[in-house]
């Protein structure tokens, strides 16, 4: 209440009112407090990548991942040993086309395994990347088609950046 009220008093002169509103409403106690923390069981995602670069710099790309889920609750894929907690086996072969230092082109297949279904990726992506100095800024589009069976498919656009520094 005393802070509604210092917020109407503050902004009584204010040609930015609107937008004072709706941070002292954004932060207000009454919003906090409806909000609750989910607990989620830790994954262990291991991931192996090999690359075999030719003299311009392109690249073939082999990668493996695997999702191990440490909840009780999730269908796995193995019943023992290693497979037990394993929930996800996802593979990965592509091939990027490097033009110049800063502009790239790829193509990616990917196909990954669950216990409940099969999915499936194709993947057409360009790359930029661009430095400043120590700093490198990536930007990449890719367009995917998905197809998962026995259920649907779809395709996506996703847009990527990423900041990073040279050593």
């Amino acid at each position: 209440m005393k802070f509604e009220w210092f917020l109407r008093r503050a902004t009584l002169g204010c040609k930015y009112w609107v937008g004072l509103y709706f941070f002292g409403f954004l932060f207000s106690p009454g919003v906090s407090l409806a909000q609750h923390k989910v607990m989620r069981p830790a994954n262990f995602w291991p991931e192996l990548q090999l690359e075999y670069v030719l003299k311009n710099t392109s690249f073939f790309y082999f990668r493996n991942h695997y999702r191990f889920n440490l909840n009780d609750e999730v269908n796995y894929l193995g019943e023992n040993g290693l497979t037990k907690k394993l929930e996800r086996v996802q593979v990965r072969a592509g091939y990027e086309h490097v033009f110049s230092n800063q502009w790239s082109l790829g193509i990616a297949e990917s196909y990954a395994k669950e216990r409940t279904r099969n999915v499936l990726f194709n993947e057409v992506y360009a790359r930029h990347v661009n430095a400043w100095g120590k700093i490198r800024f990536a930007q990449r589009a890719s367009f995917e088609h998905i197809m998962r069976w026995p259920t649907n498919n779809n395709g996506r656009i996703r847009l990527r950046a990423g900041v990073d520094r040279d050593s």
